[in-house]
């Protein structure tokens, strides 16, 4: 791959394209090998290893060891065959933090020794030290080493807030050091770090140029098993006191599988005043609308979001159910939230609402068809204080109702992990992944930078056309509307299929008006009507249906499809 090929693939990620984005997370799973799928990769090759090592440390002391204990595996396999394995990654914001622990920690775990490589990185001159390069390429066959924290180096979030006009630049200088890593060390990587969910350069850059990706086996068995299952969740719990939560809800919404929203905290607040505000009224919010400088604080911008939010629930016939009384900063109960004061948690009457609204969600699973699936993330208070615990701490029991009852339930890392741990088990639920942004932005139509980069590569080195050429036909058309999933580009696809003028579009075009997702916007519905007009079909159709009533045939199923293709196609499109 070029400069230019380079470049190209860069702002397919950074800046959106309408192939990758309407790619469905299950087909990129699909896409994607695990690290025991490569194939021809001899004994002594050198592999990159992007692990996840941003642990907490205290001491020089790693005190959770869940993240190191998630590469293990795929350490220990790169090993067993006999690869030269380099683990990097990054630790902390901090770039003077040392994975000194890290690398201890995980050599112990191992029972293996593991070289740590202090510099490695010449970003003046953009690429390797040639002292780390022969120390790799000189040692024997199943030598572990780890590089120092990536975020020592600025490269490494160089992409995070780079723009179309920034672009060249910076995608020459990554260019450069992937260039080097390709010729001189490594041409594969293996993904580990299931948490960098960040456009980082170690997960997101490298793996565009390498000629094998795969994923770990942790990662693989979260994404490939619990996150393809918990896409499919009916109902979602959100809560904490990120606000910027809002924009995962929004996508988790937007995706039309959700009936049930249950939301508390921050996000709470948000919707709440939004709620009010849509309806000519006002919520206040108190000190989360009037102080800046306090971590509760919700920006202007976050409550035109929720408002965003309230209407496509309403629009896709979401329920959202929302605090009625919450428990104050100086640990009175109140209904509303007066000046100078702050919620820190959930009150009594709302813990009573959550309940009672789970237990009926609880028993409508029992006679439903489909499988009913939840996600639970964040927590509804400052849950680590004993006076603002009590909502999150009754929670906790429901995730177990609801798990017994054979609801599949899934909890995020972070807070929610944690405060399951405390209120509860991990063995409570279905599945507790171990980090949040990650699976948040799974859910959602949005793709996560890591999974875009190991997609983009596994396609590019299969020379697949899609990765260098805009395909405009009808085949192609077709098969990007019938897994579309945002409204925006099924409305631009389905005026594409109507102008082509081509019949093999009718089917594909009707199958899809049938689509809750299509039903739930009006001007998607509108352009996959037009599309039909075009090809004369509604015409026709339309014309013939509405020459009967429902009343016309003896049977029931007759007049009840007559009744919902009606439904479906408006009278404007007739000609009488």
């Amino acid at each position: 791959m070029n400069n230019t090929d380079f470049n190209k693939q860069l702002g397919r990620m950074l800046f959106g394209d309408h192939e990758i984005d309407s790619t469905s997370v299950e087909l990129m799973l699909d896409t994607i090998p695990k690290v025991d799928e490569l194939e021809n990769v001899p004994k002594g090759t050198t592999v990159l290893v992007r692990a996840d090592i941003d642990v907490a440390i205290k001491d020089g002391i790693v005190e959770d060891m869940s993240r190191i204990e998630a590469d293990l595996d795929t350490v220990k396999y790169c090993y067993q065959q006999g690869w030269k394995t380099i683990i990097f990654g990054h630790l902390g914001r901090d770039k003077k933090n040392s994975v000194a622990p890290v690398c201890q920690a995980m050599s112990d775990s191992l029972g293996l020794p593991i070289q740590m490589i202090e510099d490695w990185l010449d970003e003046e001159n953009n690429k390797l030290f040639d002292g780390f390069v022969e120390t790799v390429n000189s040692s024997p066959s199943g030598t572990i080493f780890m590089l120092q924290n990536t975020r020592k180096y600025s490269i490494e979030q160089l992409l995070w807030d780079v723009d179309k006009k920034m672009l060249p630049e910076a995608g020459a200088k990554t260019y450069a050091v992937c260039k080097d890593i390709q010729s001189r060390l490594a041409t594969i990587e293996i993904n580990e770090a299931i948490a960098a969910s960040n456009f980082d350069f170690s997960s997101s850059v490298v793996p565009i140029l390498m000629s094998k990706t795969a994923m770990g086996f942790y990662i693989a068995e979260e994404m490939k098993t619990h996150v393809r299952s918990v896409r499919n969740a009916n109902f979602v719990v959100f809560s904490g006191l990120k606000i910027d939560k809002l924009e995962d809800l929004e996508g988790v919404i937007t995706r039309g599988k959700l009936k049930l929203v249950i939301a508390a905290g921050s996000l709470a607040m948000a919707l709440l005043k939004a709620q009010a505000q849509l309806v000519g009224e006002d919520f206040f919010i108190g000190l989360a609308e009037t102080d800046s400088s306090n971590r509760a604080f919700i920006a202007p911008k976050w409550i035109e979001r929720a408002k965003s939010i309230v209407r496509n629930c309403r629009k896709l016939g979401v329920e959202l159910v929302l605090p009625v009384d919450f428990v104050l900063n100086n640990t009175e109960v109140s209904k509303i939230i007066a000046e100078g004061f702050v919620q820190m948690d959930i009150g009594p009457e709302t813990r009573l609402l959550f309940a009672q609204r789970i237990r009926e969600y609880i028993a409508a699973s029992k006679t439903a068809q489909e499988d009913y699936v939840m996600f639970y993330n964040g927590v509804f208070g400052k849950f680590e204080d004993p006076r603002f615990e009590a909502g999150t701490k009754s929670f906790i029991p429901l995730l177990k109702e609801m798990t017994k009852a054979g609801i599949h339930t899934y909890v995020g890392g972070g807070e929610g992990r944690l405060a399951l741990q405390k209120y509860g088990s991990l063995d409570d639920v279905t599945h507790a992944f171990t980090c949040g942004g990650t699976i948040l932005k799974s859910l959602t139509t949005e793709h996560i930078p890591f999974m875009k980069a190991l997609y983009i590569q596994n396609l590019f080195s299969k020379g697949d056309p899609k990765m260098n050429q805009k395909d405009d036909s009808l085949t192609f058309l077709i098969t990007k509307f019938k897994s579309a999933t945002d409204f925006q580009l099924l409305e631009e696809l389905a005026d594409k299929i109507g102008d082509s003028g081509d019949e093999r579009a009718i089917e594909v075009l009707i199958y899809r008006l049938g689509d809750e997702r299509v039903q739930a916007d009006a001007d998607v519905e509108d352009a996959v009507c037009s599309a039909l007009v075009k090809l004369g079909v509604m015409n026709k159709l339309g014309n013939l249906l509405y020459s009967f009533s429902e009343e016309s045939f003896q049977s029931k199923t007759v007049s009840e499809l007559i009744k919902r293709y009606k439904q479906w196609i408006p009278k404007k499109y007739f000609a009488k």
